[in-house]
């Protein structure tokens, strides 16, 4: 009988539906989707959040292999939001770096006027391989791929030595993806890009990674990267980790965000957990959004305030904050919005998007 129902739910609920007709009043409750993960930016009085997304024929557990980026628009303020459907999927019949599935980034309008979205892809090779890539929009709906789609612009197993060379921990080919985890019960961490053009035009990518403490341990950071030009997987120059003061107190880094503040400082938001394999369940885990400030883009982060947590997923389920900036010309963007998605209490839970709130971050020390 099982069987049976598990078929029912997916003729009835397809992978990837068309755009829902009803508007969403506050929250985002897909009736047909799992959605967690978002980001997204504002322009012209319109906020754009893209969120990840996977039918409901699929337990919770099973979403994050069936995923696709959903676009969702609010003219309002986030009090109603329109379902503009799918933006990227994962190119299943074609074998690529990205066809088991598309996980979190970041989408950003360069100077240039175009949209970019940074995305995690899933190798089918094996069920958690991670590499990054780019697409390229004029309207920030319609993306291609960039490099014709067919490479990757980091990947562990192609640009190995340069991640080595550069500081960052790589484990061995044979283990990269592992679902158990790997060395020292590492788990591999390529992934959730976030784009950031600073004020001379360069193009900085920050990512979640891993790399080595003084002592020769592994610990989280966030990657870090220059693009030099978007029609080139070459060009990208692969810079020495950044390093949370306290990268000790949790497994896994994710969801990097950073904006400058009015002072010139930057402020870094990421999620953290001590997971320490893909197959642990959701409540032995223990999940924080956390706030560093630092004086450039580069070296340690240090917490804002007494302790870089602001606030524990568990007690609040919620978990990954993400910064909405303002693209519109001349928006200051000191103080931008903050989304989070709600974490579900048990396996089948309805994931979905709770309205826009803003992050009270502590007075410094």
């Amino acid at each position: 009988m099982n069987g049976c129902h598990d078929l029912i739910k997916r003729i009835l609920l397809p992978d990837v539906p068309g755009p829902e007709k009803k508007l969403f009043k506050g929250t985002i409750d897909h009736p047909g989707l799992y959605l967690w993960d978002n980001w997204g930016f504002k322009e012209d009085g319109k906020t754009h959040v893209y969120s990840l997304a996977a039918s409901k024929a699929h337990s919770s557990r099973d979403r994050h292999f069936h995923v696709h980026w959903r676009h969702f628009v609010s003219s309002d303020d986030g009090k109603t939001w329109k379902d503009l459907g799918a933006v990227l999927t994962p190119r299943k019949e074609d074998r690529l770096f990205d066809s088991q599935s598309i996980w979190s980034g970041s989408v950003t309008k360069l100077k240039s006027g175009k949209y970019i979205a940074a995305y995690t892809g899933l190798d089918p090779k094996r069920e958690f391989l991670q590499s990054i890539s780019f697409a390229v929009s004029d309207d920030a709906h319609n993306f291609k791929r960039a490099y014709d789609g067919k490479f990757p612009a980091l990947s562990h197993e192609l640009h190995r030595d340069k991640f080595l060379k550069a500081g960052y921990y790589v484990d061995t080919l044979e283990n990269l993806g592992k679902r158990t985890g790997e060395k020292n019960n590492s788990i591999q961490a390529l992934r959730d890009p976030f784009l950031l053009e600073d004020e001379y035009g360069k193009v900085h990518i920050f990512w979640a990674a891993k790399s080595f403490d003084e002592n020769g341990n592994v610990v989280s950071s966030i990657g870090h990267g220059l693009i030099h030009d978007f029609n080139s997987p070459r060009s990208i120059e692969i810079l020495p980790p950044i390093k949370p003061s306290d990268g000790q107190n949790f497994s896994q880094l994710e969801l990097p965000n950073v904006y400058q503040r009015s002072d010139g400082k930057y402020v870094w938001i990421i999620g953290t957990t001590n997971r320490q394999t893909e197959a642990q369940a959701e409540h032995e885990t223990q999940m924080a959004v956390r706030a560093y400030l630092s004086d450039d883009l580069g070296g340690e982060l240090e917490p804002i305030g007494d302790d870089s947590a602001l606030f524990y997923a568990n007690d609040k389920s919620v978990y990954g904050a993400n910064l909405i900036q303002d693209f519109t010309d001349g928006i200051d963007n000191q103080n931008p919005m903050t989304r989070v998605f709600s974490v579900g209490e048990s396996n089948d839970s309805n994931f979905s998007l709770p309205p826009n709130f803003k992050l009270e971050l502590p007075e410094e020390n």
